[in-house]
């Protein structure tokens, strides 16, 4: 008989594309290595420019993802439920390229750097699209930072959009 997390990580697993791209092998692998954490309104998840430790699967809730222009911070995105954020880093071992900050109440799991290196390290396609996942989202952060009039200011409430 199936516990409850396996209950609902096979549900949850339809929602996350990281999760359809392993067998279920892989699937029950990276279910092992998440923690759930929970971050409230306007918190920080990660910040750009530090090492990238961790990469995460959203569970609930919305996260704003937003990175330095020339002329100060800009949002880039808005992820929900079944998306994956911070891979770049991981997936690549280098540092955060975007700011995330929760919108309202969010659950994520986390998977550690570590884990995702020996989990990959069976899953060598997964690896490569979610590093051609990284890329393509740099090239559209890019293209947002050149194009975007979405300026944020340092006394802006970070919680809302």
């Amino acid at each position: 008989m199936a516990n409850e997390r396996d209950v609902e990580a096979a549900a949850f697993a339809k929602q996350s594309k990281l999760f359809e791209l392993l067998d279920d092998a892989g699937r029950k692998r990276m279910l092992e290595a998440a923690v759930s954490v929970r971050f409230g309104v306007g918190e920080t998840i990660v910040c750009e420019g530090d090492t990238g430790d961790a990469m995460f699967v959203i569970r609930s809730g919305m996260v704003r993802v937003t990175a330095e222009a020339l002329d100060g911070e800009r949002q880039v995105a808005t992820l929900g439920p079944g998306a994956v954020f911070g891979e770049i880093a991981v997936i690549g071992h280098e540092q955060r390229t975007a700011t995330v900050r929760a919108e309202g109440e969010v659950e994520l799991w986390r998977f550690d750097v570590a884990a995702i290196d020996a989990i990959l390290a069976d899953y060598p396609t997964v690896r490569e699209l979610l590093a051609r996942l990284g890329l393509r989202r740099s090239e559209l952060t890019l293209e947002k930072l050149l194009e975007s009039d979405t300026v944020i200011t340092d006394d802006e409430d970070p919680g809302t959009s």
